[in-house]
């Protein structure tokens, strides 16, 4: 669980997220095997735990509740989520190729409004939709 939260937090790709990850993986099967003969305990120093779990978290999760990384406001590579687009009615969609075909746009267009919330504005019927992203 910890490792899992220190990636999701993107504190792994610190040097002392990386090292209490190798840590805690050194140590998780010592002492299982009856034939380990080796009995070694591997020792996590309380302040490097300490350390790690003080760091702010490189990525946070954005309004849509994608994770992002904190300083520069972009979406963490490879997340899968759903597109809404919300008008007169709601469409969902699974991805930008999708949902630009949809409305005859390119995928920078339905990207370039999801990154800035500006609305879509469809040209046959000057309707207006609202996209969003939903994490899967």
């Amino acid at each position: 669980m910890y490792i899992a939260s220190l990636i999701f937090k993107g504190k792994h790709t610190t040097e002392a997220g990386r090292e209490l990850i190798i840590k805690i993986s050194k140590g998780m099967n010592n002492n299982r095997l009856t034939t380990n003969v080796d009995n070694k305990n591997i020792e996590i120093p309380e302040n490097l735990i300490k350390e790690v779990l003080n760091l702010e978290d490189i990525h946070i999760k954005d309004k849509d509740g994608l994770r992002i990384k904190a300083l520069s406001n972009t979406l963490i590579n490879n997340q899968l989520f759903y597109i809404l687009a919300s008008g007169h009615k709601t469409i969902v969609f699974k991805g930008s190729k999708e949902c630009a075909d949809y409305f005859g746009v390119s995928v920078f267009t339905i990207n370039n409004r999801l990154a800035k919330d500006k609305p879509l504005i469809t040209d046959a019927n000057n309707l207006e939709f609202v996209l969003s992203r939903k994490p899967l």
